[in-house]
């Protein structure tokens, strides 16, 4: 038997626990999920109706303690279908944000990861 090798996660950014609704705008059409993680590269949003790979929405976040929300430009990277262990949802990954709300981002996985 062949021992297994442990997982390496290769992502860049860190990502944190973030709890939140999230509206999304896929072409026309308003739409919402609830997010489960955040980094400053993306977002994992549950959703039973996921889009496929490779379409662009666009998010509307805030961040908790923060003031003002922000828009960002995304692409699906990843579908997850549901079942009994997991929701359905989709990886998405951020295009085009701007360097502030990034920051805010980092600062905010920064002191979740703390905490």
């Amino acid at each position: 038997m062949t021992p297994r090798r442990p997982q390496v996660d290769s992502r860049i950014h860190a990502r944190a626990p973030y709890r939140e609704t999230v509206r999304y705008f896929d072409w026309d059409r308003a739409r919402s999920g609830q997010a489960t993680q955040i980094s400053a590269s993306g977002i994992f949003v549950c959703t039973p109706t996921p889009l496929p790979e490779g379409r662009m929405v666009t998010l509307r976040l805030s961040i908790p303690g923060k003031s003002a929300g922000f828009t960002v430009l995304a692409r699906v990277v990843r579908t997850v279908q549901g079942g009994l262990l997991r929701e359905a949802g989709m990886g998405l990954q951020f295009l085009d944000i701007a360097s502030d709300a990034r920051g805010q981002i980092e600062q905010y996985v920064s002191g979740r990861r703390a905490a």
